[in-house]
């Protein structure tokens, strides 16, 4: 692929990522009101479909939109929904996967609106542990045919909870 064509593929998303940046205004909220209901529905059916799903990440890459990108917090760069389907094929393969919702704050501007705040995945090991894992997370959604659908989706851990003591300096 060509410079000139990851460019016009790229530039918009991001033109419409930092315009919505842009919006943000801090807020103290109690989880989960994304600010627009239709947001927070959006946001909703993800972690939802998310815990439902049984390795089949189909259901989760018909969320995003055809050449929706997710920057995932365990995982690379994915892109297009046959990556986005491989990668949930494994992450939903952990049958007690929960997400819970600490924060989230949102709006919509016509077809686009973003979500963002903090979650936080949990499943069960084979040896009967529990992995936890606090994260951040932004979406960006497009409307397409009056459906909410994630464009772009990025996720990582959260630095304040992480190990490293690097990681947590301002």
């Amino acid at each position: 692929m060509t410079i000139r064509k990851i460019s016009k593929r790229v530039l918009p998303i991001s033109g419409a990522i930092l315009a919505m940046s842009m919006m943000l205004v801090p807020q103290a909220q109690a989880a989960p009101a994304a600010g627009s209901p239709s947001v927070t529905r959006a946001y909703q059916q993800w972690v939802s479909t998310l815990e439902k799903s049984d390795c089949d990440g189909a259901d989760m890459a018909d969320l995003y939109t055809k050449h929706g990108i997710l920057l995932a917090t365990f995982s690379t760069y994915v892109q297009g929904s046959a990556e986005i389907t491989k990668y949930f094929d494994h992450l939903s393969c952990h049958d007690t996967l929960t997400v819970s919702t600490q924060k989230i704050t949102g709006a919509s501007v016509g077809a686009m609106a973003y979500a963002t705040g903090l979650y936080t995945f949990s499943y069960k090991n084979a040896d009967g542990s529990t992995t936890t894992v606090p994260a951040r997370f932004t979406f960006v959604f497009e409307k397409s045919k009056g459906k909410w659908l994630i464009s772009n989706h990025h996720s990582s851990k959260d630095p304040e909870t992480s190990k490293d003591p690097i990681a947590a300096t301002p």
